[in-house]
């Protein structure tokens, strides 16, 4: 029993020394940092919102309020094709107002 506990150690150990181990540990450090922020799951709830159908106005009234922010166009464009998609294309009013 005591061996087993030991060959244990011994693999953490070398687990702790790999490349990888250290890579995937910064990688979700770094991906972290974005996701814990308020507004990555703001814009999650919207995604969500949009793929289960529910109500295009608040989402349209959430993008309108991101680019009044200015919030990255990436971002924006990213969310109203998403919008578009579900919505089999943008409302005449929306994309009026849009434009």
């Amino acid at each position: 029993m005591s061996q087993s506990v030991s060959e244990l150690k011994d693999f953490v150990k070398k687990l702790n020394s790999l490349p990888e181990i250290a890579r995937h540990v910064n990688l979700a450090q770094h991906l972290q940092s974005f996701t814990s922020k308020p507004s990555f799951h703001a814009r999650l709830d919207m995604e969500q919102t949009l793929l289960e159908l529910q109500n295009y106005d608040i989402c349209f009234e959430y993008i309108e309020e991101m680019i009044h922010k200015q919030e990255s166009l990436v971002n924006v464009l990213r969310l109203l094709v998403l919008f578009s998609i579900t919505n089999s294309g943008l409302p005449k009013k929306n994309f009026d107002y849009l434009r």
